[in-house]
């Protein structure tokens, strides 16, 4: 699952930057600009292979084979990992608990990553294709 989630992320780190180029700006520099995109792809990709959390999120729930064939779940996961950036988020740290944020259902899990409170509970819904069928 590890070798997949990595192709997932080259793909989606590309696709973020040139779809998302301002946002992304803002999440980690503030609107302050950037010469160097391969800077910022090394930060996206850092990003998404150090966060524990939601690795063990979309592994633990996402179909990642499905997600890495189709084009379609492939933007949608991109969705999924821009909330994620937007949340800002902690990535990596000793002190967190990472086990208090992997439940055994699908959306406590979902509410304790990505919710803010007063977040729109219909939000978990919209990322229901990526799941696996068990």
């Amino acid at each position: 699952e590890s070798s997949i989630y990595k192709k997932i992320v080259q793909k989606i780190i590309r696709l973020l930057w040139e779809q998302h180029k301002e946002k992304i700006l803002w999440i980690f520099f503030k609107n302050e600009s950037v010469k160097n995109d391969g800077f910022v792809l090394n930060l996206l990709y850092s990003r998404f292979i150090g966060d524990y959390i939601f690795y063990t999120f979309v592994k633990s729930y996402y179909d990642l084979e499905k997600i890495h064939q189709n084009q379609e779940l492939m933007l949608l996961f991109l969705e999924l990992c821009l909330l994620r950036l937007e949340k800002n988020y902690s990535v990596t740290s000793f002190e967190i608990n990472y086990d208090r944020f992997i439940e055994k259902y699908y959306f406590e899990s979902f509410r304790k990553i990505f919710f803010n409170e007063g977040d729109d509970i219909n939000l978990v819904q919209k990322f229901e294709p990526l799941l696996k069928i068990c």
